[in-house]
């Protein structure tokens, strides 16, 4: 029973973590510059993907099969954090790691 400790230079406020049971990889979204981090079982940074969305945007990530293998979806939260009152203001999105 431990913790074992992994850093990266570019994981920054880390919103969530997905596993691709296809591609054998851990995907981290990363709240505060909109990367995505792929990882290695072993803990190796294999790849980084930027969403685009930069910073304050990234909401959550999750793993799915859209029929053509697995992809990675992201949810936008359209900038900072803001109350329920205020309105819609996020989006779903997906891509594939590895087309």
């Amino acid at each position: 029973n431990h913790l074992v400790y992994m850093s990266y230079p570019l994981l920054s406020n880390p919103v969530g973590i997905a596993y691709s049971r296809e591609h054998d990889r851990l995907y981290v979204a990363c709240r505060d510059n909109g990367l995505i981090l792929e990882i290695t079982i072993e803990g190796e940074l294999t790849e980084t993907f930027d969403t685009g969305l930069g910073a304050d945007a990234l909401g959550g990530i999750d793993v799915g099969n859209m029929g053509q293998g697995d992809v990675i979806f992201i949810t936008h939260t359209g900038g900072e954090r803001v109350g329920t009152g205020d309105g819609p203001v996020g989006s779903l999105l997906y891509f594939d790691p590895h087309p």
